[in-house]
């Protein structure tokens, strides 16, 4: 007997329909299969008994998969995966950061700070120090505030200090 798509023998041969097994979840199995075969990376098994590679459902944008996956998984903070089926998150380039797991774009660093590349969040600039760069990619962007001027930490500007004050 052969087993029915959906299920797997131990071997070519069986007596029975009853001696077939479930394919298992994170696979799929032809009819006639002697052991499930995984999913592809870029794809999950989020069920039981798939009988053809396309049962397999693709990465949604912003998650990925590794072979045999039973789930997708969340690109972490600091990371992406721009379309769907992805096997891998990428990290965030210099200049953009992604605070959220689960995305599928990084957003462009404010000024008043920098991103490093893989950034999860804006290094603000020290206090002292502003920044009127977007998507500025290292410290060197900070500028000392200017004489007359405050420049609190993550300042894009600097700003004049009031009358009767002095920085």
């Amino acid at each position: 007997t052969e087993c029915p798509a959906g299920t797997y023998g131990a071997s070519e041969r069986l007596e029975r329909e009853d001696d077939c097994t479930a394919c298992p979840r994170g696979s799929w199995c032809a009819a006639g299969s002697t052991a499930p075969t995984a999913c592809k990376a870029g794809t999950y098994g989020a069920a039981e008994r798939y009988d053809d590679e396309g049962d397999c459902k693709q990465t949604d944008p912003g998650f990925y998969s590794t072979v045999g996956a039973v789930a997708q998984s969340a690109c972490g903070a600091g990371t992406y995966a721009a379309s769907e089926g992805a096997t891998k998150c990428e990290l965030c380039d210099a200049g953009k950061y992604q605070s959220e797991p689960g995305k599928s774009l990084c957003v462009p660093c404010e000024k008043g700070g920098y991103c490093v590349e893989g950034a999860a969040s804006v290094t603000q600039c020290s206090e002292g120090f502003f920044s009127a760069v977007e998507s500025a990619t290292s410290n060197a962007t900070c500028k000392l505030c200017p004489r007359g001027h405050e420049c609190r930490a993550g300042s894009p500007s600097p700003q004049p200090c009031g009358s009767g004050t002095a920085a």
